[in-house]
């Protein structure tokens, strides 16, 4: 079930960082959604266009460890334009804890 998961997020994120389809952002996650055995929650919008899709967006969901990919999506970012060096290790004290 987990794996199932994370594989149907970075799906969702793969169709996320295209360019611009013929199909629809809904129909797509339609397509990925419905024959998932799972109960299913999405909310994307794509920054460009706009355009949004929201599936039982309001449901609370275990997210337990699917919090990392989009961390790391911002870390790989982060590290393309220079702002972070990930060869660069971090000692994190009590004091850095809000």
């Amino acid at each position: 079930m987990r794996m199932r998961l994370v594989y149907l997020t970075i799906l969702l994120f793969s169709i996320y960082a295209t360019p611009a389809h013929a199909a629809s952002l809904e129909s797509q996650l339609r397509s990925l959604i419905e024959p998932h055995p799972g109960t299913v929650a999405v909310a994307i919008r794509n920054l460009t266009t706009g355009e949004e899709f929201l599936h039982n967006a309001d449901l609370p969901m275990p997210t337990a460890s699917l919090i990392k990919f989009p961390v790391m999506v911002e870390a790989y970012r982060q590290a393309k334009s220079g702002t972070v060096d990930l060869q660069e290790l971090t000692k994190l004290s009590a004091g850095d804890a809000p």
